[in-house]
């Protein structure tokens, strides 16, 4: 497999969890293993979660269960991103008051351990800063999941601190 990771397509969704996993025909043969990231037209689809001989399960970044390392790319604001299902997902900040407005751009947080930095996610479409225990946003994704047919999927290790002599 090449260092940029090989493309697959949709072949299965499952009818109660369709805004949470889908199937793609890459796996073991391919050289697909858990943790891979992927990507589709636009940006961040998820995480290879199993993989079997010929085919791989994707955990949706709309999963409610999934939840990724964010920030806001114009004031580098970070925070959590949890699905919501369907095309939207929820962006909790750690700051109490986060500069963060609708249209910003939304991408994957340097400090994240399961994603690579800077993938897009979405497009802020609505904040509340009033929101109690933190300031949260709606987002709605760059990639249209369920239109979703092909993914690229791609090896991922998160870069690990050297150990103290």
């Amino acid at each position: 497999m090449s260092r940029g990771g090989t493309w697959g397509a949709v072949v299965g969704r499952g009818a109660d969890a369709w805004w949470q996993v889908v199937l793609v025909d890459r796996g073991q043969q391919h050289g697909v293993k858990p943790g891979f990231v992927a990507v589709g037209p636009g940006g961040l689809v998820g995480r290879v979660t199993e993989v079997f001989p010929t085919t791989s399960r994707v955990l949706l970044i709309s999963d409610p269960g999934s939840q990724v390392g964010a920030i806001v790319s114009r004031s580098r604001y970070p925070g959590m991103l949890r699905g919501r299902e369907q095309n939207t997902a929820v962006l909790s900040f750690f700051a109490r008051d986060p500069d963060v407005r609708p249209g910003d751009i939304v991408a994957t947080s340097p400090y994240s351990s399961l994603f690579p930095q800077g993938i897009p996610i979405g497009v802020v479409r609505s904040v509340d800063l009033d929101r109690q225990p933190a300031p949260e946003a709606i987002v709605d994704l760059a990639v249209p999941l369920h239109l979703l047919e092909y993914v690229q999927l791609q090896p991922f290790a998160p870069l690990t601190s050297p150990k103290a002599s």
